[in-house]
């Protein structure tokens, strides 16, 4: 029997090739978008072989990581629970706020008629966000478009924002701030293959 399970694990490909990291890999990214973006389902159980011979197969992200059935199942179950996390994270967090603003609703202009960036939606909704790792991925002026909230703000204004809310929390060593976005940044938006769009399968 310890021969045969030898055997059995003899014949399984390596888990990557040429030294590739599949935790900061495009390919995790491009399967963490396909989860957000429902093309692979954030719940239940999946037909892993079939996914990948659909969506991953001869992908240049994925050169570095043969297929593999157990493995990859691992991966994607792994996968479709963060971003089923974060999504509900954001969801708790964004009804808790508004639950919190209706029952105390600051005033939302100062003394110069201008909107109050303090207690804001926009303020709450850019913390998130930030959190997420969403300003890593994207430009300001890009960011800016996402929310009905921030476009109550100016540009220069909600640019001044994000730069203050990364001076606040410059109390963490470079090295937990990496890590703090690797586990809370997932998918990119720029890899998106949502409403028809594809990707070159021989993408760099």
């Amino acid at each position: 029997m310890a021969t045969a399970t030898a055997s059995t694990k003899k014949q399984r490909p390596p888990a990557t090739l040429n030294r590739a990291d599949w935790r900061t890999s495009k390919a995790k990214q491009l399967v963490a978008q396909d989860v957000i973006d429902g093309l692979i389902p954030m719940e239940g159980e999946i037909d892993v072989e079939a996914i990948f011979n659909e969506h991953y197969v001869g992908h240049s992200f994925f050169k570095d990581f043969p297929f593999d059935k157990i493995r990859y199942k691992d991966r994607f179950t792994s996968i479709q629970k963060a971003v089923k996390k974060h999504k509900d994270w954001a969801q708790c967090d964004s009804e808790k706020f508004l639950q919190d603003r209706a029952l105390h609703p600051p005033p939302d202009k100062n003394i110069r008629g201008e909107l109050r960036w303090k207690g804001s939606e926009a303020q709450q909704f850019l913390k998130v966000d930030m959190e997420q790792g969403l300003h890593l991925q994207m430009k300001p002026r890009e960011l800016h478009k996402t929310r009905d909230a921030y476009k109550l703000f100016g540009e220069r204004v909600f640019q001044q924002h994000i730069d203050q809310q990364k001076q606040s929390v410059k109390e963490f060593d470079e090295v937990t701030k990496q890590r703090r976005y690797k586990n809370k940044t997932l998918g990119d938006k720029s890899l998106s293959r949502k409403n028809g769009g594809t990707l070159n399968a021989d993408a760099a």
